[in-house]
C-alpha cells in the first residue's frame, strides 16, 4: 500500500501460515470471486487506471486500505471467472516463457561484457595481499593514480530535481548507471555544493555499500561537461590526467571490483573503506596503449549495449501484451 511500488500484487502460493509486514495489505476473497480472477484484474489498466486516481502523494505514495475495500470490481459469476482465469494462465504461460528466453539472453550478453573487459584488462590490475609475490615495480598502487575522494553530500533521492546547476549524483541512481551522460537527468540545488564534492569529467565513481555482495563496487563513468555533486555512499576516483585516462580506469575498476568484494564487511549491508582501495596496485600501460584498449572496449560494449536495448524493449512489448490481455 506505500511506496514506488504502490499497487503492485501477489498471490500467497505456500501452505504454512504466514505474517504479513507493514506497508502491505492483505485481501482475502470470498465464493463470489476467484483469486486468481482478483489477481489479474489487480494487473489491468482498470485498476492502473484507478490506482493513479487514488494515490496519495503527500508524503509517500501510498494508497490506504479504506480506499482498496471500495475498489470497484468488474466480476463475472465464478464460473465465467475460473473460464477466464484457464485461458488467460494458457497464453501467459507461453508469453512467460518468451519473456525468460529474453532475460536469460541478456544476462548471458552482461556476462560476455565483463568477460571482454576481463580479457583486457585483467593483466594490469592485481591485489597487493592476494598477488604481492608476483608484482614488480611497474605497478602503482590505484591512490597514486588517482585521487580517492569519499562521498558524504547528503542529499536524498526526493531532494533530487528535473532540472539544475549540478548534476545529483545519488547512488541509488548511480548504482545501475555505466555512463553518466546526456540521458541522466538528475539534479540538486545549489544548497548542497561542496568544494571537495566536485565530479567533473573522466572523473569514475564507485558504489562502496550495496544490499548484496556482487554489486558491491559498481562503477560508472562520468562523461558530462557540467559540474556533478557526489552523494554518499560513493567514492569518486580522479585520475591524474599526465598519465591515467579515465574511460581506462574505469575499465579498471569493472575489473577490481572482484578484489574489492573479498574485503567487504557487513550482513544486511555491505561495504569497504578507502583502505582497501589502496590494496589495489595497476601496472599502468602507454597513454596509446590505454587508448587503443578504451576505443575496442567501448565498441564492443556499444555493439552489446544495442543488443540488450532491443531484448529490453521486446520484453516491454510482451508484458503490455500481457496487460492488453486482461
Amino acid at each position: 500500500v506505500t511506496g514506488a511500488t504502490v499497487g503492485k500484487s501477489m498471490i500467497f502460493g505456500l501452505s504454512e501460515k504466514a505474517a504479513y509486514a507493514g506497508y502491505l495489505a492483505l485481501i482475502r476473497t470470498n465464493d463470489r470471486l476467484n483469486y486468481k480472477y482478483l489477481y489479474y484484474y489487480l494487473n489491468s489498466p482498470l485498476f492502473d487506471k484507478w490506482r493513479k486516481e487514488s494515490i496519495n502523494v503527500s508524503t509517500i505514495e501510498n494508497i490506504s486500505a479504506g480506499k482498496y475495500a471500495n475498489l470497484p470490481i468488474y466480476y463475472h459469476d465464478v464460473k465465467k471467472q475460473i473460464e477466464i482465469v484457464a485461458i488467460l494462465d494458457s497464453i501467459f504461460l507461453l508469453i512467460d516463457k518468451l519473456i525468460c528466453n529474453q532475460q536469460q539472453q541478456i544476462e548471458k550478453l552482461k556476462e560476455y561484457k565483463q568477460s571482454l573487459v576481463s580479457s583486457m584488462i585483467d593483466k594490469y590490475v592485481t591485489d597487493r595481499q592476494e598477488n604481492i609475490d608476483y608484482m614488480n615495480d611497474n605497478y602503482s598502487p590505484l591512490n597514486y593514480l588517482a585521487k580517492i575522494v569519499r562521498g558524504n553530500t547528503g542529499f536524498k533521492k526526493d531532494e533530487l530535481l528535473d532540472d539544475g546547476l549540478y548534476i545529483g549524483l545519488q547512488y541509488g541512481k548511480t548504482y545501475k548507471t555505466e555512463t553518466v551522460d546526456s540521458t541522466y537527468n538528475y539534479y540538486v540545488d545549489s544548497k548542497f555544493y561542496k568544494e571537495d564534492q566536485i565530479v567533473i569529467k573522466g572523473d569514475v565513481i564507485l558504489i562502496s555499500t550495496s544490499e548484496t555482495v556482487e554489486d558491491l563496487g559498481h562503477a560508472c563513468y562520468y562523461d558530462r561537461g557540467e559540474i556533478g555533486l557526489l552523494g554518499g555512499e560513493q567514492f569518486v576516483l580522479k585520475p591524474n590526467v599526465d598519465s591515467v585516462n579515465g574511460k581506462f580506469l574505469y575499465y579498471c575498476t569493472v575489473e577490481f571490483s572482484k578484489y574489492i568484494r573479498k574485503y567487504c564487511t557487513g550482513l544486511k549491508v555491505y561495504r569497504f573503506n578507502s583502505n582497501h582501495l589502496k590494496n589495489i596496485y595497476i601496472n599502468l600501460p602507454s597513454f596509446d596503449e590505454q587508448e587503443r584498449i578504451i576505443n575496442i572496449l567501448d565498441k564492443k560494449n556499444y555493439e552489446i549495449n544495442l543488443l540488450i536495448e532491443i531484448k529490453q524493449k521486446k520484453i516491454e512489448k510482451l508484458e503490455d501484451y500481457k496487460k492488453s490481455l486482461i
